[in-house]
């Protein structure tokens, strides 16, 4: 049993450190990478920490870094899963959770350690447990939170992928430390954990290295050369995809189907009759939208722009404006102007009309 606890280590440890290098080659200046970088490092520390022997020490470093995973995996899912243009930063909330769960589980070494039963202990024990699940939770909520208007292909499936691996892992893995209190694990749960690390591993080193080696770059940036076609520059498609994005145009343009304050690209797609993936692919891939809500927004801030310019509608209410533009709530329709045309829209009517 033991030798195959460290058949899969070693597997697992080989794969992450293949993702270390290349992460580290081709994306060291990217957020989300250098992130990526140091949960895989910590990760490496906790495989070690359930194979190895070693002195209290060096066990307590591993323990340390093991337990940095949760809140390292709640900032790479927010960073990497950003639906934002800008580059997500991370501010001083950020850091001081970080800084609090790291606290947090120094004070819960010396406790497992110690071995001394107490109150205080199991306090620490669970608190520890309830906010790190916490930190998993909000991770997988970010990952899952826009799924339905990400365009962006192979960010998609990096959903789908840690979804079906990444948190379990890292909630199994939390589930097991207080279940077992501290005691040394039974090796065929040791083995099960190993295994898991060991295969997603292999799958994230596979697609980072060979099945889509540029993957990571065009999940978190847009290609710079991504042309925004218009149905003038349609000769550079193909005939189906010229067909489309013309079918595209009209509806937006023509129809005004943006108005539809309940419209998802699923229900965009069935009303053109295009197949959801090659709509998704058609507005990110020559429309040049990274996200749904953005391209349905250039269209709905445009006409409320436009009606705020009119003088006929200087006594119509910015609500009703709002509604009518496809909006379901007036504090998004705010923001949405606002990121666009850099000013509220009561100032920008203010503004213009004087």
């Amino acid at each position: 049993m033991e030798a195959i606890q460290f058949l899969f280590a070693g597997v697992a440890m080989g794969s992450i450190v293949l993702i270390i290098g290349k992460l580290v080659s081709d994306y060291r200046k990217l957020l989300s990478a250098k992130i990526l970088i140091a949960l895989m490092v910590c990760a490496i520390g906790y495989i070690l920490s359930q194979v190895l022997s070693a002195p209290a020490g060096l066990l307590y470093i591993l323990q340390l870094m093991g337990a940095s995973i949760s809140p390292l995996f709640w900032l790479f899912a927010i960073t990497f899963f950003s639906m934002k243009e800008e580059p997500v930063k991370l501010n001083q909330i950020h850091y001081l959770i970080f800084a609090f769960c790291t606290l947090l589980s120094v004070i819960l070494c010396s406790y497992i350690n110690g071995g001394e039963e107490s109150i205080q202990r199991d306090l620490v024990i669970y608190t520890n447990f309830a906010i790190k699940t916490l930190l998993v939770v909000l991770g997988l909520f970010a990952v899952v939170s826009n799924w339905a208007v990400d365009l962006v292909e192979c960010r998609r499936r990096c959903r789908a992928g840690i979804i079906g691996t990444s948190g379990v892992i890292v909630i199994f893995a939390m589930m097991t430390e207080v279940i077992f209190d501290g005691e040394t694990m039974p090796e065929i749960v040791t083995l099960f954990t190993l295994s898991l690390i060991a295969m997603l591993s292999m799958l994230k080193a596979y697609w980072m290295l060979i099945s889509s080696p540029d993957g990571f770059l065009l999940a978190v940036e847009q290609p710079v050369e991504t042309p925004r076609l218009n149905s003038k520059e349609s000769d550079q498609l193909d005939f189906v995809d010229q067909q489309w994005l013309e079918s595209l145009n009209a509806c937006m343009e023509k129809e005004q189907y943006y108005r539809n304050n309940d419209l998802t690209i699923r229900s965009l797609s069935m009303h053109l009759d295009i197949p959801e993936h090659h709509l998704r692919r058609l507005i990110n891939q020559h429309l040049g939208y990274r996200n749904f809500n953005d391209y349905l927004n250039r269209f709905r801030i445009k006409e409320a722009s436009q009606r705020l310019l009119d003088p006929a509608n200087s006594r119509l209410p910015i609500t009703t404006i709002a509604l009518e533009s496809g909006y379901t709530s007036l504090t998004t329709f705010n923001k949405a102007f606002k990121n666009i045309n850099e000013i509220t829209p009561s100032e920008y009517r203010r503004v213009i009309t004087e």
